[in-house]
């Protein structure tokens, strides 16, 4: 599976190299992963708090994406700020929807998938700072710090982007064994009970068979 993590100006560092160091490291382990870091060019791309990223390709097209977040909440206009206005991210975010792909986001970045049009009577998370602007976009926000709903996974602030991983390890592993290996690697306290999961009794599909 290619998973696409989307590069643009502005993003927060983290919200993307926690989830990465996630996939790489479960991709070493013999996970059918491919993580990419894409972008629109193959240009560098300065993070929010100045990391140069230099994108792996050219996004087209993978079986899923994720979104990071950054500049939302900032008192200027940039990262997803800009990246709402310019509108090329919601649009590929809207097509890759349509077409199947399993969409993440992690923090801020749930702003481009409301933008995009897909969270629309969907269960979501996001910073708790911005839960207010998402709102209006329909959608049923829950105080988790990953939000499984089946074909879109959201995170909350810049750190629930590892647990974000660790979850898409564990949904496409088919267990938790790779996901807590990595997790005692990284040193990081994941509680896997606490992702909000779809509710099998609302018709929702095993999230593991999505």
């Amino acid at each position: 599976m290619r998973i696409d993590l989307i590069a643009y100006e502005g993003l927060d560092e983290l919200d993307l190299i926690g989830p990465l160091e996630v996939l790489r490291r479960a991709q070493a382990a013999g996970a059918p992963v491919e993580p990419v870091i894409a972008a629109e060019a193959l240009a560098p791309i300065r993070c929010a708090h100045g990391l140069l990223l230099h994108p792996d390709a050219i996004h087209s097209a993978a079986d899923a994406m994720l979104v990071p977040g950054g500049g939302w909440l900032a008192a200027e206009a940039s990262g997803v700020r800009l990246q709402v206005a310019r509108g090329h991210w919601p649009a590929m975010i809207a097509r890759a929807h349509a077409q199947g792909t399993l969409i993440m986001s992690v923090c801020t970045g749930a702003m481009l998938l409301a933008k995009a049009g897909i969270l629309a009577g969907r269960r979501a998370t996001t910073h708790w700072r911005a839960t207010a602007d998402l709102a209006p976009f329909g959608v049923t926000l829950l105080p988790a710090r990953v939000v499984d709903d089946g074909d879109i996974i959201t995170a909350g602030g810049v750190t629930c982007g590892i647990d974000l991983a660790l979850w898409a390890v564990t949904r496409l592993t088919g267990g938790s064994s790779m996901a807590k290996d990595i997790a005692d690697a990284l040193v990081y306290s994941w509680d896997e009970g606490a992702v909000a999961r779809p509710d099998p009794r609302a018709g929702d599909a095993d999230p593991g068979q999505r």
